[in-house]
């Protein structure tokens, strides 16, 4: 049986564990910018909103997919 476990990921700032992705540095810059809570606060960048909660999903930062969906069809 296959596990799907979180990504580990550090904050650009700090290096602790980050929670966050800056929607606004992955479209302006193609970076991607994970964040810690405290640095995901203070973040310079606002015009995407706020940094958004990782989750675990390849669509993380792409389509805005945040969860299942059922099918229109």
């Amino acid at each position: 049986m296959a596990r799907n476990n979180m990504p580990e990921e550090q904050c650009i700032e700090c290096g602790e564990p980050a929670t966050y992705l800056c929607i606004e540095c992955l479209i302006e810059e193609e970076e991607w910018s994970t964040l810690c809570e405290e640095h995901a606060q203070t973040h310079p960048h606002d015009s995407y909103d706020e940094p958004i909660l990782l989750v675990n999903s390849p669509r993380m930062g792409v389509c805005g997919y945040d969860g299942p969906a059922e099918s229109p069809f």
